[in-house]
């Protein structure tokens, strides 16, 4: 499910609701391209799992995040990442 398609699809819906709902006079450039760049990142190296496996299996994120927030923190660190790429 955490796959590119996903995040195409998270993409398009922020896209929508930027341009439908009226967003478009509210946010200004930045704020709109940021709003697609965190949509497409949203589940960036995703490891398929959810956070209660990786912090019951005492996977190395968990350990990383301190069973917290744990794919959030690394979404977060991954998109960091790959802009400082």
């Amino acid at each position: 499910y955490h796959n590119s398609t996903h995040a195409a699809d998270v993409v398009q819906a922020m896209h929508y609701n930027i341009r439908e709902n009226k967003l478009m006079s509210f946010l200004d450039d930045e704020e709109k391209m940021a709003s697609i760049l965190s949509a497409a990142c949203h589940d960036l190296d995703h490891p398929g799992v959810n956070q209660n496996f990786l912090i019951h299996t005492s996977n190395p994120l968990a350990q990383l995040y301190h069973n917290t927030s744990v794919l959030e923190n690394h979404h977060y660190r991954s998109t960091l990442s790959l802009l400082r790429e």
